[in-house]
């Protein structure tokens, strides 16, 4: 093998940084406002504030169940019928469509 025959060059040019759809994310879920225990139906309604990045264009934001227009964070919702008992509630919210969809 003939070395004038090759050439190597280190570092000829940089790759682009990486495109790769940024995932969404919600960073943060905090309690607001909280009505009283309703007695004709043992019910009450929570105040929730979520904040997030990168939403899906499409979809929905989902707390515990409940489905809402995806808004601008940070978004508070307004969770409704939650029964009244004394408990800690835990919280879960999502968007049901894949941001890399949209």
């Amino acid at each position: 093998a003939d070395p004038s025959c090759s050439l190597s060059e280190l570092n000829l040019f940089t790759a682009p940084a990486d495109c790769t759809p940024t995932p969404c994310e919600i960073s943060a879920i905090t309690a607001g406002t909280q009505t009283a225990c309703d007695p004709l139906t043992n019910e009450y309604t929570q105040e929730v504030t979520l904040t997030f990045a990168n939403p899906p264009a499409t979809g929905n934001l989902v707390v515990n169940g409940q489905t809402f227009a995806i808004g601008t964070s940070p978004q508070t919702v307004v969770l409704t019928g939650l029964t009244s008992d004394g408990l800690g509630v835990d919280v879960t919210a999502s968007f049901d469509a894949d941001p890399s969809d949209s």
